[in-house]
């Protein structure tokens, strides 16, 4: 696991491709929005937070990471785009869940890696999922590529919440929940991770990891 492609460049996605890319990792950071992509290829960041101009340029200098509009091969995919929640009116208890997070930027994202995705990549989802999004929603999309069996390619969730003004640091020490739809795929989430963490990452299955998420977002 050579080459990581970070989809979503907000708050989350950025920092984690900086975060790969300090740790040896070929990392190219995706967004559809053109003005974000062409910020960035020029130095020009498109928030604030603190720590990120120096770890950006830092980052920047080793010449590890790169960025375009276009989904690249990869051996990982990570999706960090943003689920944000949507008010209505629901008819049914399992409902509520997708109609409240909107999960449409997510499935772009998956439809996007399809074209690329090969045997025995991963995909990490680090966007906030209702239960079962990863093994319902995501997965059926990525078996497009064709790959349809278990282990053709690996899957897992793992929602980031780091706090504002320590996000760099949260991505790195913060207890990590990594739910996989298999025991294999949890474990290359691991893998992934361990190259940069440095506090406890937790193995569950993905609907577990989407569950535990839910709850802590409604504490």
């Amino acid at each position: 696991m050579e080459k990581v492609c970070v989809v979503g460049m907000g708050k989350i996605g950025l920092p984690l491709a900086l975060i790969f890319a300090k740790h040896g990792l070929a990392t190219v950071g995706v967004d559809s929005n053109y003005e974000v992509i062409h910020t960035l290829s020029n130095g020009v960041l498109h928030g604030e937070e603190p720590g990120l101009r120096e770890y950006f340029d830092q980052v920047r200098t080793s010449g590890n990471i790169s960025f375009s509009q276009s989904i690249q091969e990869a051996d990982i995919f990570l999706i960090a785009t943003p689920t944000p929640f949507v008010p209505g009116k629901y008819e049914s208890y399992r409902a509520i869940f997708y109609r409240q997070i909107n999960t449409s930027s997510v499935a772009e994202a998956a439809h996007r890696i399809v074209p690329r995705l090969q045997k025995g990549n991963l995909v990490v989802v680090a966007s906030f999922l209702p239960p079962r999004a990863i093994v319902d929603l995501v997965r059926p999309i990525l078996q497009k590529s064709g790959l349809d069996r278990w282990g053709d390619f690996f899957l897992a969730y793992c929602h980031e919440r780091p706090m504002p003004g320590q996000i760099l640091h949260d991505l790195v020490y913060n207890v990590r929940l990594v739910g996989g739809i298999d025991a294999e795929s949890a474990e290359m989430a691991y893998r992934l991770y361990r190259r940069f963490a440095k506090g406890e990452i937790v193995l569950s299955d993905s609907v577990r990891a989407e569950i535990v998420e839910l709850m802590d977002n409604t504490s």
